[in-house]
């Protein structure tokens, strides 16, 4: 029994001994493997302490910062900071690209919402300061179509102001109405399918009475001003009464002071020869050549009946019935005669919706023409009965288009006194919008 007892002994003391090596042989091997891998590691380090400063030189524990090329603790606030900014940075290019993306969209993008841009139409009514309807102006839309092009149309007001314009790419557009020296501009939207009012009191456009520097020189058989002011029309009287030559020679003897207007209205009867006499001592080859310079330059003169030397004198205008006699020699006109005047112009045709009409003359005398020059327009002629005999065809309201320049000049043998009819207020009042 003991034998067996010895022998299991050794049997056990020979594994453990056996057991006890093959430990010892793994763990000289893990050392081994160390070993070889510290010496790569070291020889990274010899490297990478040989290179230039990159990503690839931080330790495990440390990050790359490039911004100041170096190597920072992992977690360092200055990298997360750098990362941030370059993040923002990032973000912010991407929102420039996409504002100047949609900017071009919306440049090339046609009015209106997308998928929404089709035809609609406006109308509407010209009128004055006063909401009285405007014949005859001119009506102009401009905007961009449903491609983005831009387009641009006109249309002429009827006689009783009214406008139309079909077929309008939906959007936000421009309307522009102008006549003669007024003009006023205003957006107006139009909406597929829509008809867009600018005809009703609240939505139509007016001209503004403001908006036109008028300068009236005062008569003796007229009242531009009680025109204008029924209109709602702002103007200043720049003389003090019908016979104020000084006041007349100081205006017309200064282009400066004119020039600060764009109408002048005469009435008729206003001072001319008395001018030259005023105690201003004004030479009137300076106020003939000043008036002709305000009309070249622009401005609009505005003449009528006796006060026909403002435009006999200074224009070429018209050529005035004996006009070879002074600046009185024209006023031969018979009173107390209605005259059958043919309209010839388009614009009073539209508005009087005839193309004849009856003119009144009840003074004693008035100033008779006989013809226009080749940049005049008459738009009423008749015969005329005069102390020497008829004129035929005798030109009773004419409007002079400066070759040079864009400045206008109106001539009318009659005048708002009252001597005047329905018609002949209606042109009147037209007339303002002319010049």
């Amino acid at each position: 029994m003991n034998v067996i007892r010895r022998k299991l002994s050794l049997v056990l003391l020979a594994t453990a001994v056996a057991l006890f090596c093959v430990a010892c042989g793994d763990d000289d091997e893990a050392v081994g493997n160390n070993d070889s891998n510290n010496g790569a590691a070291n020889a990274n380090q010899e490297n990478n302490g040989n290179s230039e400063t990159g990503p690839d030189s931080c330790e495990d524990d440390e990050t790359y910062n490039p911004i100041i090329d170096g190597c920072v603790p992992a977690g360092d606030p200055s990298e997360n900071q750098n990362q941030n900014q370059n993040q923002n940075q990032n973000q912010n290019q991407n929102q420039n690209q996409n504002q100047n993306q949609n900017q071009n969209q919306n440049q090339n993008q046609p009015n209106g919402e997308p998928g929404e841009c089709g035809p609609g139409g406006i109308e509407g009514q010209t009128c004055r300061p006063d909401g009285g309807i405007l014949p005859g102006a001119t009506v102009t839309l401009e905007g961009h179509d449903c491609d983005g092009l831009p387009f641009i149309e006109t249309e002429i007001a009827d006689g009783n102001g009214d406008y139309e314009f079909t077929n309008v790419p939906s959007g936000n557009h421009q309307l522009t109405i102008t006549s003669g020296s007024f003009e006023i501009t205003d957006n107006v939207q139009v909406v597929k399918d829509q008809v867009t009012d600018r005809k009703s009191a609240e939505t139509k456009i007016c001209l503004q009475g403001s908006e036109v520097s008028i300068a009236v020189v005062h008569g003796s058989f007229d009242d531009i001003g009680s025109i204008l002011d029924g209109m709602q029309i702002d103007y200043d009287y720049v003389t003090t009464g019908s016979f104020d030559s000084d006041g007349a020679a100081a205006f017309f003897g200064d282009i400066t002071a004119m020039e600060e207007y764009d109408i002048v209205f005469v009435e008729c009867g206003a001072p001319w020869s008395t001018m030259g006499s005023s105690s201003f001592d004004t030479d009137m080859d300076e106020i003939e050549f000043n008036i002709a310079r305000y009309v070249e330059a622009g401005n609009s003169l505005y003449a009528s009946d006796q006060a026909q030397p403002f435009i006999q004198m200074t224009l070429d205008a018209i050529v005035f019935y004996n006009h070879e006699s002074g600046v009185s020699g024209p006023r031969i006109g018979s009173g107390n005669q209605y005259i059958q005047a043919d309209v010839l112009s388009e614009e009073m045709q539209t508005l009087l919706g005839s193309n004849t009409t009856e003119l009144y003359f009840n003074m004693g005398v008035w100033a008779v023409a006989e013809d226009v020059g080749p940049a005049t327009e008459i738009h009423f002629q008749g015969d005329a009965e005069t102390s020497q005999g008829v004129v035929p065809d005798a030109p009773l309201m004419s409007i002079y288009n400066d070759p040079i320049g864009d400045g206008r000049a109106i001539y009318t043998s009659f005048h708002n006194t009252a001597q005047a009819t329905g018609d002949m207020s209606d042109i009147l009042e037209f007339m303002i919008f002319q010049l």
